[in-house]
């Protein structure tokens, strides 16, 4: 399995389940929490939308790991 996406998430597909995986339970654990959050803070519903949600927490994701935003 190759791990060259998992850096930045950016194109990663399946990234929670491949960090999981890889043995990244804390970065795993920190992208469903960030994918939590844009689900609850846009309101979107359990099976609609899911594409642009995981396309905004591959993007926040790693900006957060790397500690950008604010923990």
């Amino acid at each position: 399995m190759s791990l060259n996406a998992l850096k930045h998430g950016g194109y990663a597909q399946r990234l929670p389940e491949k960090l999981e995986a890889a043995g990244f339970h804390s970065a795993a654990a920190l992208y469903g929490r960030i994918r939590s959050e844009i689900t609850t803070t846009f309101k979107v519903e359990d099976g609609a939308e899911v594409k642009p949600v995981e396309r905004a927490t591959a993007m926040v994701w790693p900006m957060a790991r790397r500690g950008v935003l604010g923990n």
